[in-house]
């Protein structure tokens, strides 16, 4: 009985993590791309401002 709820804890903890991967590497793909182009603009303000 305790494998068996592990086994089910098992999948449940991998489902989850694994959808929330699904939607964190999508809208992190996109902003991982932005930020280095942003930040070619903000360094070049952040000098300035200090």
């Amino acid at each position: 009985m305790n494998k068996n709820l592990n086994i089910s804890d098992d999948k449940k903890s991998e489902d989850q993590p694994e959808k929330k991967r699904d939607d964190e590497v999508t809208p992190a793909d996109p902003q991982l791309r932005k930020q280095p182009e942003v930040r070619e603009p903000p360094e070049k303000v952040v000098p300035i401002k200090g």
